[in-house]
């Protein structure tokens, strides 16, 4: 939080949402919405798209959102629904995802360990 304090002008506001560690299958339901998260995931290959000049079709990536016991977290991952080549034309880089092969755009952390208690940082 401290390095996110640093970059912010006195004008800047930052929110964050916390949710608490809940059984696995109340968290992949709520995570696993494909109005919400799955609508934000998609998106992300269109940013990638416009910024990078990259030839990405959303349509051939499914939201899937999982419950990872051992890292206490849920992760949200794009998931090829066919074989999909797709490329970056700035960065001359051409990509080939196999059907059901995922990428990670965000991880959404679910450790209350990590947090201040305060819920905030200051601004020193």
């Amino acid at each position: 939080m401290n390095s996110v304090v640093r970059l912010m002008g006195p004008e800047d506001r930052f929110l964050i949402g916390l949710d608490m560690i809940k059984p696995r299958d109340i968290l992949e339901k709520a995570y696993n919405d494909p109005g919400d998260y799955g609508s934000i995931q998609q998106n992300i290959l269109n940013v990638v798209n416009r910024e990078l000049n990259a030839e990405f079709n959303a349509d051939y990536f499914d939201h899937l959102a999982f419950f990872d016991e051992t890292k206490g977290r849920v992760e949200m991952h794009l998931k090829a629904n066919r074989s999909v080549f797709g490329g970056d034309r700035k960065l001359g880089l051409n990509v080939h995802f196999e059907r059901n092969e995922t990428i990670i755009p965000k991880s959404v952390k679910n450790s209350a360990g990590k947090v201040p208690r305060n819920g905030a940082a200051s601004r020193t």
